[in-house]
C-alpha cells in the first residue's frame, strides 16, 4: 500500500504545484506524479482561483483521461470530487478516507463518508491510466 503520509501538512498556495505550497489540485499532481509517475496537466492558468468552479471541469465533466468509479469499489489514489464552494478535489488514502488540501490550511487527511464531506462528494474517479 502507498503512505501518502509523507502528503500530510504540506502548505496551501493558490495554484501551488510543489511541496512548498499546492492548492487541491496541485497537491493531487504530487501525489500522481510520485506515485503513479502519471503527469497531470498543470492547469495553474486555467482558473482565477479555486474558487471559480474549474476544479470540477478538470475531473468531473467527461474528460477522456477519468473514469467514473462506483461507490464501493474505489480504491486508494482515486480521485474524489467534491462540492464545496464550488468545488474541491482530494486523492482516495483507503475507502473512506482522503487526502486533501482545505483552503488557507495544511493537507490532510480526512474522513469522506461521514460528517462535514460526506454529503458533498459528487463523485469518486479513476485515472485511465492508473485503471490499466
Amino acid at each position: 500500500m502507498i503512505d501518502l503520509n509523507r502528503f500530510v501538512g504540506l502548505p496551501w498556495q493558490d495554484r501551488g504545484r510543489t511541496p512548498h505550497g499546492c492548492d487541491c489540485w496541485g497537491l493531487l499532481r504530487l501525489v500522481y506524479a510520485d506515485a503513479l509517475g502519471i503527469c497531470l496537466p498543470d492547469h495553474s492558468n486555467g482558473y482565477a482561483d479555486t474558487s471559480d468552479g474549474a476544479i470540477s471541469d478538470l475531473i468531473g465533466t467527461g474528460l477522456s483521461d477519468w473514469l467514473p468509479v462506483v461507490a464501493g469499489t474505489e480504491r486508494p489514489l482515486d480521485a474524489i470530487l467534491i462540492r464545496q464552494a464550488p468545488w474541491h478535489v482530494g486523492v482516495i488514502v483507503r475507502r473512506g478516507l482522503m487526502l486533501h488540501m482545505p483552503e488557507n490550511q495544511t493537507s490532510c487527511i480526512e474522513a469522506y463518508d461521514t460528517g462535514r464531506w460526506s454529503r458533498r462528494v459528487e463523485g469518486i474517479y479513476r485515472h485511465r491510466e492508473a485503471a490499466r
